[in-house]
């Protein structure tokens, strides 16, 4: 799923739970008491005063972390599928 300013928080952190950190060092607190604040990503920015071109900021890093928390996640599967097809070669 591609992050768009449009996102509900709600949806962000089930998707990305690292949104959470990200946005708290930016200056948006987009949880209370575990929960997750309601609204979109553009409502919880411009609660804060941020502008169009910080809201836009924000959803570039966003899918910039999704993309590598994604090649993270996969790189040691895909390394486990390489090693196993170079291991049946070697037979």
């Amino acid at each position: 799923m591609k992050i768009n300013k449009d996102i509900e928080i709600e949806e962000l952190v089930k998707i990305l739970p690292e949104s959470v950190a990200y946005l708290r060092v930016e200056g948006i607190r987009c949880l209370r008491c575990g929960e997750p604040i309601w609204g979109s990503l553009d409502d919880a920015a411009k609660d804060k005063g941020f502008k169009d071109e910080d809201v836009n900021r924000f959803v570039k890093e966003l899918n910039d972390i999704a993309k590598k928390w994604t090649e993270f996640k996969w790189a040691p599967k895909i390394e486990k599928l390489v090693n196993h097809k170079l291991t049946k070669k070697k037979k």
